[in-house]
C-alpha cells in the first residue's frame, strides 16, 4: 500500500512479475517507460473511497487481460464501482469480431449473475480504435449498460461521477 493512499491497491499481473517495478514507478523511484509505452499488459487500481476502478491497458493487453480485469473486479466486491479504461499508453486497434464477442458474452454472463454493473468510461486517442470502441458502447448501451467513450482523461472522470450520482440518487 503506497504512504497516503490506504484504499488504493496497485495490481498488475503478478506472472509479469512487475508489481515491485510498479511500486517503484508509483514512488518515482523507477525507470520511466519509454515515451508512448506501458511495459506491462494492465495496472489496476481499486479506490473504495470513490467507487472506482482505473484499470490502464497497456500495448501488451488482450482479451484474456479484460478478463482478468473483471474476475479482479468481481473479487474485490467493486462489480458495481464505476470503471475507467485508460487505453492511451496501450495504443489499441479495435478487437476482432470473435474476441469483441467473447468479451460481450463474458459480461453479459457476469450482469445476469451478479447484477447489473457500476458505469463504465473508456479513453482512446487512437482513431482507428475509437469506431470500434463506440460502436461497442452502442451495443452496450442498448443492453442497459452504462458505458461510454472519450478522448480525455478528465472528461471520462466527470461522467463517471455523474452517472454514479445518478445512481445513488435512484
Amino acid at each position: 500500500v503506497l504512504p497516503n493512499e490506504q484504499h488504493l491497491r496497485r495490481i498488475s499481473d503478478p506472472a509479469a512479475g512487475v508489481v515491485e517495478h510498479l511500486d517503484e514507478l508509483a514512488r518515482g523511484t523507477g525507470a520511466q517507460p519509454p515515451h508512448g509505452a506501458w511495459p506491462l499488459p494492465f495496472v489496476y487500481e481499486s479506490d473504495r473511497e470513490r467507487r472506482r476502478v482505473l484499470a490502464r491497458l497497456g500495448a501488451a493487453a488482450t482479451v484474456d487481460d479484460l478478463i482478468t480485469i473483471f474476475h479482479r473486479q468481481i473479487a474485490d466486491e467493486a462489480w458495481t464501482y464505476g470503471l475507467l479504461y485508460d487505453l492511451k499508453a496501450g495504443n489499441p486497434v479495435p478487437l476482432p469480431t470473435d474476441q469483441a464477442r467473447r468479451v460481450a458474452e463474458y459480461v453479459g454472463h457476469c450482469v445476469r449473475t451478479l447484477g447489473r454493473r457500476g458505469p463504465v468510461a473508456i479513453v482512446t486517442r487512437n482513431v482507428e480504435a475509437l469506431r470500434s470502441l463506440l460502436n461497442c458502447a452502442l451495443a452496450g448501451q442498448r443492453l442497459g449498460l452504462d458505458v461510454d467513450v472519450f478522448v480525455g482523461v478528465h472528461e471520462a472522470e466527470r461522467w463517471l461521477a455523474q452517472q454514479q450520482a445518478t445512481r445513488r440518487d435512484s
